[in-house]
């Protein structure tokens, strides 16, 4: 394999974050290091404006932000002509590249020594620019997988999941908390792929659903054997492709939620959340050990720190809140 094959599967890994069987990573430095190598560098870094930074082997100083400033892009620089700059000091290359959509990236190389030679330069002017496209593209995926994370984290918080289907019912992938759901609503994946339910109605309801999605009518919500679980089927498009969307949804069990987190959503004192879990006042006086008019006058105390009518509209309110203070990996 030659070093520019080398230094291109090197960048291309960085750029997306997949190395291997792990997932996404951090593959910048094992790229800078190839780098380094071919450019016989003692140490490189690599910084993003008003973003992350990489270095490798020697310590290399940053530029001040005024030479950066007056640097021209992906042009190559030595230690002697960077604009205002001390030309004392280990051997130098640098090089300025724009990101794409905006922001600059900045790349360093240092040598003890012996100088530089003409074709390290070569290099770095050549996988300067094409490091910096990388970088905007692997910046944009690592912004999306954050995002991607918190969507999960809130639907798992919600009790919702979901399983993509071929128009056969084939499992064409699933969200991390489908799996447990669907067990949970007794839906089984066969040998050959397909989904199956061991629950005839279930299983009945599910055909129905299927054939009311593929004519494009609203299948309604399917029952389950579990209490407060739900399913429902929506025909949809994947890659091009005709699919269907099983989405399932366990209501969050609200005596389950840790009385702290209500507590701090609700600006509620310990106890008052304890007794706005969904309890009847009676459930509640007995678990509290307090009395029947205790616990009444309470609740009158919490509907007004809550803003709310009765009971119900204490159980509407936590149904509803914007940040769920369940625990978004317990059990449902």
């Amino acid at each position: 394999m030659s070093e520019e094959t080398d230094l291109t599967e090197a960048l291309l890994a960085a750029a997306t974050g997949y190395g291997g069987k792990d997932g996404p990573a951090d593959l910048w430095p094992g790229f800078l290091r190839r780098l380094a190598a071919a450019m016989g560098a003692g140490g490189i870094s690599m910084t993003v404006t008003d973003g992350p930074s990489w270095q490798v082997g020697l310590e290399v100083t940053p530029l001040d932000a005024a030479v950066v400033a007056r640097m021209r892009w992906d042009r190559v620089y030595s230690r002697t002509d960077l604009p205002g700059a001390e030309p004392a000091g280990p051997a130098l290359r640098a090089l300025r590249a724009a990101l794409p959509g905006g922001g600059q990236v900045v790349i360093l190389a240092l040598r003890q020594g012996q100088d530089f030679r003409a074709v390290d330069s070569v290099r770095l002017s050549a996988f300067g620019p094409l490091t910096a496209r990388a970088l905007a593209g692997w910046l944009a995926l690592r912004d999306e997988r954050a995002r991607t994370g918190l969507e999960a984290q809130a639907a798992a918080g919600l009790g919702l999941g979901w399983v993509l289907l071929s128009p056969a019912l084939e499992v064409l992938a699933l969200s991390s908390r489908a799996e447990r759901l669907a067990e949970e609503a007794g839906l089984r994946r066969r040998a050959d792929g397909r989904i199956e339910s061991a629950d005839p109605a279930l299983a009945r309801g599910l055909t129905r659903a299927v054939s009311a999605a593929q004519a494009g009518q609203q299948a309604g919500l399917l029952e389950s054997a579990s209490p407060g679980l739900r399913l429902m089927l929506q025909a949809t498009r994947h890659l091009g492709q005709p699919a269907l969307v099983l989405w399932l949804r366990h209501a969050p069990d609200l005596s389950a939620s840790p009385p702290e987190k209500i507590a701090a959503l609700f600006g509620l004192t310990r106890s008052e959340a304890r007794l706005a879990d969904g309890l009847s006042l009676t459930e509640a006086a007995h678990q509290l050990g307090w009395t029947i008019e205790t616990a009444r006058s309470c609740s009158k105390l919490i509907f007004a720190r809550m803003g709310v009518r009765g009971q119900s509209g204490v159980l509407r309110a936590l149904l509803t809140a914007p940040l769920w203070p369940a625990d978004p990996d317990a059990a449902p």
